[in-house]
């Protein structure tokens, strides 16, 4: 069975890649599948994973709070994207980016650890993901190729 954490991580690094590869060419359509990516990845952990991490309390509910309000950004800044094309991305990939790296650090540092540390199941978590991703790609109608 999925290690859901390691599901989460294996995005990440999936959309670093991408990031990386965006970095050297500039492509829209990179760009475009960059934002599928973290559109999907958004909505799995605003059904799956936030939601397990406010069962646990203040503590959590605040890292939940913060987690969420950074995917806020993370949404405005992939709608400027997508509002615009070429060069005039470049500034608002670069910001996007900023802000998707400092999230996943937050993530893999902070809230990953203290959910293993309450005992979420990590198999369960992945089920519910993968689950939860099929749903949303499932869901999308402008998924890149």
């Amino acid at each position: 069975m999925p290690d859901g954490f390691e599901l989460l991580e294996h995005d990440h690094r999936a959309v670093e890649a991408l990031f990386d590869e965006y970095e050297q060419n500039g492509d829209d359509q990179l760009a475009d599948k960059i934002c599928f990516e973290l559109t999907v990845h958004g909505l799995i952990e605003e059904a799956e994973l936030y939601p397990r991490l406010r069962d646990f309390g203040e503590r959590t509910e605040e890292m939940a709070d913060q987690a969420e309000t950074q995917h806020t950004l993370i949404k405005n800044y992939v709608g400027r994207v997508q509002a615009l094309a070429g060069e005039d991305r470049v500034p608002e990939m670069e910001e996007l980016w900023a802000t998707v790296d400092a999230h996943v650090r937050e993530e893999e540092t902070d809230i990953f650890p203290e959910m293993r540390d309450l005992g979420v199941d990590p198999e369960e978590l992945g089920r519910a993901l993968e689950a939860a991703k099929a749903k949303a790609i499932a869901g999308s109608n402008d998924a890149p190729s």
